[in-house]
């Protein structure tokens, strides 16, 4: 992803969304990076919310170290127990919303289907 997706709320720009790869000898490792605006302080298993268009919601752990930027991460190539990855359902099912826990708050912005289809055709250009 060469630029960030920028997801605004109410006129104003909120959440910035990248997706980054690293290739080395280990093999590939995909994350997805969620900047907020005006979180604050984050920490390591911090919630992650998404409810999806279908009705459904998921919930995952943020993995960023702790820091005051309001920087959440996930790493999403790695497998459930099931053998599903985070990728797998963002590329099946699109989101609708998506709230960030910080340590005293938290962020929540909807996407427009604007962005729900840019997020969903730069994960199929990164297989």
């Amino acid at each position: 992803m060469k630029d960030y997706l920028l997801i605004s709320e109410a006129g104003e720009k909120k959440v910035a969304v990248f997706v980054a790869q690293k290739i080395d000898d280990q093999g590939i490792e995909t994350a997805l990076t969620i900047d907020c605006k005006d979180l604050g302080c984050i920490s390591n298993g911090n919630a992650i919310n998404i409810l999806f268009t279908d009705g459904t919601r998921e919930q995952y752990t943020n993995m960023s170290s702790f820091n005051c930027d309001g920087f959440a991460l996930l790493f999403i190539d790695i497998p459930d127990y099931y053998g599903n990855t985070i990728r797998t359902t963002l590329l099946n099912k699109k989101i609708k919303a998506l709230r960030v826990s910080g340590n005293n708050s938290f962020t929540q912005v909807a996407f427009t289907q604007e962005n729900q289809n840019h997020l969903v055709n730069v994960l199929k250009c990164l297989r």
